[in-house]
């Protein structure tokens, strides 16, 4: 049997690197030990190389010259560019100019819009003051003529009639104020006159001063102030000797009770208007204010003023009493100055 063969090799490559590390050491060590001196005459001198630099000069070629015709085109560009500036500044001045007239005109509009709406309104108000006093007016006329025809009927006129001439009692304003003082009656205290349903309510006392009780009796009395027509106003005149009410005499003509109602009753629309203003303010407003005012023969009123209230709005206040110091009455030349106290109630609907 032959002997196995052993492979060498490996131990043969470690020993050759082992080998050649040592030299490479040993060479190293050596080279750094051992000092290296050159032959300096062995050496060759070279000059030194001198560098100069140059700066050479760039040639500048001058510009060309600008035929006159290009010149004169590019100035008609540089014009035309100026000119189109100044008209778009200018267009936007019109332009910022025209808004500011449109505003202006706008609110002038609405301006004249809200003075038209007030005149309208003041216009509305008058119509129906004129409309009303007109209704009242002719509520007068044909009370007249009732009471005229209620006079025939109960034997008042042909009594009259009977006196003569010389009584100088056929005078029809003298038959109508005796007519009246006969068929006066009582007067609740108070009498509502509300506006329709869903709108503020005004209501208005029928009662104006003390006039009530005494005219309704038929008895000397003071309307506020004012002596009204009764028996003892009337002086006996009678062939007989007796106490006639048709004697011989003249009749004062004084206001009653129901001629200042419907005169404020008229009004009564103006007063609306401006409690349905004050309403925009204050939604809550409410109350009662009593009105004493002073009319003239001529039937204008010479003073009012506020006697209580509880409204508790002094500007509401005056501005019905400002309404309540331009109404007009009928005019009564012979009944002097009169009285009158009038309590208005508001109320929101």
């Amino acid at each position: 049997m032959p002997p196995p063969i052993h492979d060498n090799s490996e131990a043969l490559f470690k020993r050759l690197l082992i080998i050649s590390l040592t030299v490479y050491f040993i060479f190293s060590i050596l080279t750094v030990v051992i000092p290296y001196k050159p032959d300096h005459q062995k050496i060759s001198i070279r000059p030194q190389r001198i560098v100069k630099l140059t700066e050479i000069p760039l040639k500048v070629h001058a510009p060309a010259a600008i035929p006159a015709k290009i010149r004169e085109k590019q100035m008609d560009l540089e014009e035309q560019k100026r000119r189109e500036e100044a008209l778009k500044k200018a267009a936007e001045a019109k332009k910022a100019e025209n808004e500011k007239k449109k505003l202006e005109e706008a609110e002038r509009l609405a301006e004249e819009r809200k003075r038209r709406e007030e005149e309208r309104i003041k216009t509305e108000e008058k119509r129906r003051a004129e409309e009303e006093r007109k209704r009242a007016e002719e509520e007068q006329r044909l009370a007249k003529e009732r009471n005229k025809e209620i006079a025939k009927n109960s034997g008042i006129l042909k009594a009259m009639q009977g006196r003569g001439k010389s009584n100088n009692l056929t005078n029809t304003e003298e038959i109508d104020d005796v007519i009246a003082q006969s068929q006066v009656k009582p007067q609740k205290a108070t009498q509502q006159a509300g506006a329709a349903a869903g709108k503020p309510a005004l209501k208005g006392s029928g009662g104006i001063g003390s006039v009530s009780a005494e005219v309704a009796k038929g008895q000397p009395g003071n309307l506020s102030g004012q002596r009204t027509i009764s028996a003892r106003d009337i002086s006996p005149a009678g062939k007989d000797g007796a106490a006639s009410p048709f004697a011989k005499s003249t009749l004062l003509k004084t206001r009653s009770q129901e001629s200042v109602k419907e005169v404020i009753k008229s009004h009564r629309g103006s007063i609306d208007f401006a409690y349905r203003k004050a309403l925009r303010s204050d939604p809550t407003l409410k109350g009662i204010i009593s009105i004493e005012f002073i009319l003239a023969p001529d039937g204008t009123i010479i003073s009012a003023r506020v006697v209580s209230s509880t409204v508790g709005d002094p500007a509401f206040e005056e501005d019905v009493l400002k309404r309540v110091k331009t109404w007009k009455f009928p005019a009564y030349p012979d009944s002097g100055n009169t009285i009158v106290t009038y309590p208005i109630e508001f109320s929101p609907a």
